[in-house]
């Protein structure tokens, strides 16, 4: 096996890695971004019903 042979196989290993690292990468920031919208509607969910609780007291 000649050095180039050598070369091409490890560029090829290399690329393939980079491919999962991404593909990794960017399930893990859409996961994130769900997660981010999730905690922002319980965010609102709990203003809304804190508001409610505070109208209930004042009528």
């Amino acid at each position: 096996m000649n050095d180039e042979t050598t070369m091409r196989r490890a560029v090829g290993r290399d690329d393939s890695f980079l491919k999962q690292a991404r593909a990794a990468g960017m399930a893990r920031i859409a996961e994130a971004s769900q997660d981010a919208a999730a905690v922002a509607w319980a965010e609102e969910t709990a203003d809304m019903l804190v508001q409610r609780l505070h109208d209930r007291k004042v009528s």
